[in-house]
Formats: C-alpha cells, sequence, structure tokens
C-alpha cells in the first residue's frame, strides 16, 4: 500500500499534522511527517540544499518506498526537488494549499501577497526556518519534469483560492477545490485524511515485469516464457472442457 511523506509548512504546529497522520495510519496507511529543519543547520546561504539533504536522509532511514508526497505551505517549494532525487520513491506530489514553484523566483514572490507582506513585516520567528530560506530562488526541476501533481486548494478564502488556481493554471498543474474549512488539519483531520486516500493512484500490480504486462509479442512469449504457456495451456484446457459440454 502507498506510503504518504508529509511536510508541514515551518509556521504550521506539529500537533496537528501529528493528528493527520493518525487517521492516515489508523486508515492503513505508512506515514512520515519529518518537520522542516529538524536537527538541521540552514543558516548557510543555500538553506534548500541542508533541508533536502536532511528530508533525503530521514525518508531513506525510515525505508519508505512507492510514497505520496504531500506538502503544505512553504513545503511546496521543496516538493520537487525532493521527488527528483529520490525518484523511485515518490509517485505523485499533492500540494495542499502549498507553494506552486517556479524557476528563479522565491517563496514570497510565489505566496498570496498578503502572506508575503506579513512574513517580511513580522519576520520569521515561529519558524524554524532563517528569512534567507523564504528569499531564496527555486532552482528545481521545472514542472514538466514533476511526477503527477495535484494542486488542492481550500474555500475558506476565496482571494487564496483564486490565487492558488491561477497559478496552478499557469504552470498546467492539476488543480482542485476541496471543502478545507475550519482549519481541517487542526479540527477535521479525518475529513482532510479521506480526501488525501481518495486522491491516492492506484498501486500497481506486481513489479511491472511479470509476462502478464509485458508488451512481447506472443509468439515470442510462447518461445520464451514457460508461466505464459502454462498459462495459455490452461486457457485452452478449459475453453475445451466448455465447449464439450455445449455439444453434450
Amino acid at each position: 500500500m502507498t506510503s504518504l511523506v508529509l511536510l508541514r509548512d515551518p509556521f504550521q504546529d506539529a500537533w496537528g499534522w501529528n493528528q493527520l497522520a493518525l487517521e492516515l495510519r489508523d486508515m492503513g496507511r505508512r506515514v512520515l511527517s519529518p518537520g522542516l529543519g529538524d536537527g538541521v543547520p540552514c543558516a548557510a546561504g543555500e538553506p534548500s540544499r541542508a533541508l533536502l539533504r536532511g528530508l533525503e536522509r530521514r525518508i531513506q532511514d525510515a525505508g519508505v518506498s512507492r510514497a505520496v508526497l504531500v506538502c503544505s505551505g512553504y513545503a511546496g517549494m521543496l516538493a520537487p526537488a525532493l521527488a527528483e532525487r529520490m525518484p523511485s520513491v515518490f509517485s505523485r506530489i499533492i500540494f495542499l494549499d502549498a507553494a506552486l514553484p517556479e524557476q528563479g523566483k522565491s517563496y514570497l514572490d510565489v505566496c498570496p501577497p498578503p502572506l508575503a507582506d506579513r512574513i517580511r513585516a513580522v519576520g520569521t520567528g515561529d519558524a524554524a526556518l532563517p528569512f534567507k530560506a523564504f528569499e531564496e530562488p527555486y532552482a528545481g526541476p521545472e514542472q514538466r519534469a514533476w511526477p503527477a501533481s495535484l494542486c488542492l486548494t481550500s474555500e475558506e478564502e476565496p482571494a487564496a483560492v483564486s490565487f492558488g488556481r491561477k497559478r496552478a493554471e499557469t504552470l498546467g498543474v492539476e488543480w482542485r477545490c476541496v471543502d478545507l474549512t475550519g482549519s481541517p488539519v487542526l479540527a477535521r483531520a479525518g475529513d482532510l485524511a479521506r480526501a488525501l486516500v481518495s486522491f491516492d493512484p492506484p498501486e500497481p500490480l506486481g513489479d511491472g515485469t511479470g509476462c502478464g504486462r509485458s508488451r512481447m509479442p506472443h509468439d515470442m512469449r510462447m518461445a520464451y516464457c514457460a508461466h505464459y504457456r502454462r498459462r495459455q495451456a490452461l486457457a485452452e484446457t478449459s475453453c475445451d472442457s466448455h465447449t464439450s459440454r455445449s455439444i453434450h
């Protein structure tokens, strides 16, 4: 079953996201929720590099595979680069009211202007990251190189919804508006968990290497694959048996 890696915005409290993780685990999902900047010295000139190294290490240590990456707020600036560094792990990114990064632009350039104004005015004292992280230009992969991506925005703030939708349409990212009113991460974690699971892509059957999924022509499969020959023989036997019963 697909795992979920939750990357919360550094301004958001961990408690609500822990509740979301519990709800997802109750649904049978494996969940990892690493905090941005947890134990990572990122006061250098390029905080994103240190953050990505720390996240990659946490995910590798946890043994996560076949996962969906769910990001919120500033974490959207890191998600495509993290997915690029771990292509065998992440099959999908869900931007949950998250920044949609654009080459050469910082978080302050791509987040809603009122939020950018508040960050500039108040600073980042409540976040685990230095202010430089929000000014750093995005240098990750372009949108066409991202894995399958989905942008979810809430209906709580019409201006923010309009901003998020316009950004998604400009970048060519699939966009959907869901009912996330009432701070669901804190108060409606179960509803949010069900919404996230509903967008989870189906897990592939097997490892994709079996003869049943091969595009090799029938004659070659009959010549080289004993398992395929047995399947064909069983199918023919079943067909002969059905024909015999029909005649009699």
